[in-house]
């Protein structure tokens, strides 16, 4: 009687965990068990080392920390708990289209973020109160170092969000919607839970909780790239430029306040909510963002684009002892 109900129990725990061939971790366990610990080491690291390092170098080591930790795991990950799968299938790759997609991504980027500044400043809304205003660690020591701390951001952020949890969610998402339902579902799924968890950033900055709609916006244009794109080289690119450019090309916080140098200050002169942070300025860039990504992969790519042809969204639909 005893063994009976200990066997029906681990068969109802085996079932939560893995899929009914026995072969792979359901989708939810593949999303989450890698990110915990990466996320507990990246806080200890900082626990550690926080009092000791400026804010860029702060920065740089988290988010260096989290890119190699979220790698590492969720490479584990797609070799023990989803057979069938390798990371590299997400997006990754060596080779010269990925690297141009990188840097199309980075210009773009900086592209996006430059143009509604520089019409904002055009329009009255912002004067130029510096210009190369160093940070505690040296004008172009403290740029270098925050591009690179945000190029680790962009990795591993469009890793887990573009990669791991959109093809995983869509996969699960699948057994009750058709493929294209399921990829477009979990686009926006997505996309929400990326603006949701930035709350930090729209509670402690911006001027008003709606303003949340901006990092979903860039969530959904992210995702939409991932998609068109069939690899993360894009998305990482224009994630990573965003976010250096936000803090080091244009700002509107002086270095004393924010820790990192900054090439052009600007101070708004109107007093504007939309101005703020998540506002015009950052919607604007996201919609630069679409338009020019979109268009560079039409102009790059030989044949037509299409949101449905992911790769990686299919290799649960293989048989798993296939080689």
């Amino acid at each position: 009687m005893i063994r009976h109900a200990y066997n029906r129990l681990a068969s109802v725990v085996a079932s939560v965990i893995w899929t009914e061939d026995r072969t792979r971790a359901r989708a939810p366990w593949r999303i989450v068990v890698p990110l915990i610990p990466a996320l507990a080491i990246a806080v200890g690291v900082m626990f550690l080392v926080g009092d000791a390092l400026s804010i860029p170098a702060l920065i740089f080591v988290s988010q260096l920390t989290l890119a190699v930790t979220v790698f590492v795991l969720f490479a584990a990950s797609t070799r023990y708990l989803d057979r069938g799968r390798s990371i590299w299938e997400y997006g990754l790759r060596f080779d010269r289209r990925w690297g141009s997609d990188l840097v199309a991504g980075f210009l773009i980027g900086i592209v996006a973020v430059a143009v509604p500044y520089v019409v904002g400043i055009a329009m009255g809304w912002f004067e130029i109160s510096a210009v190369l205003s160093p940070g505690p660690v040296g004008l172009w020591v403290g740029v270098v170092v925050i591009i690179l701390a945000y190029l680790c951001t962009g990795f591993w952020e469009e890793l887990f969000f573009r990669g791991v949890l959109m093809v995983n969610a869509a996969e699960g998402l699948r057994r009750r919607l058709s493929p294209r339902s399921a990829i477009a579902g979990v686009l926006i799924l997505q996309a929400v839970i990326f603006g949701v968890i930035h709350v930090e950033q729209w509670t402690a900055q911006a001027p008003h909780p709606a303003f949340v709609t901006t990092w979903i916006l860039s969530g959904f244009v992210f995702g939409l790239l991932y998609l068109l794109a069939n690899d993360l080289a894009l998305p990482i690119g224009v994630h990573a430029a965003g976010n250096a450019a936000g803090a080091s090309l244009f700002s509107e916080h002086p270095p004393a306040d924010g820790g990192m140098s900054v090439i052009v200050l600007v101070d708004p002169l109107s007093q504007s909510m939309l101005l703020g942070h998540g506002g015009l300025m950052m919607i604007s860039s996201n919609l630069i963002v679409g338009v020019l990504g979109v268009l560079w992969l039409w102009v790059s790519r030989d044949s037509g684009l299409d949101l449905w042809t992911h790769p990686a969204f299919f290799v649960g639909e293989r048989d798993p002892r296939e080689p």
